[in-house]
């Protein structure tokens, strides 16, 4: 898109935010200790890119 079809008050694509708020679904270890451990229930910064290997895997969704 152009930025004329944008619209004036909206950034540029490659000016968005390129991490997104997720909600854990399940637990799971980012190490082997137990300090590691990300809780379900949890609100976190991911990339988009990972948000998307974790809604596949049933690990997180989008927060709002």
């Amino acid at each position: 898109m152009t930025k004329e079809k944008r619209g004036p008050g909206r950034p540029p694509k490659a000016a968005e935010a390129e991490t997104v708020k997720a909600e854990v679904l399940r637990d799971y270890w980012i190490a082997a200790d137990e300090a590691g451990r990300i809780r379900a229930g949890s609100i976190v910064e991911v990339s988009k890119d990972d948000l998307i290997a974790g809604l596949e895997k049933g690990l997180l969704r989008r927060a709002e």
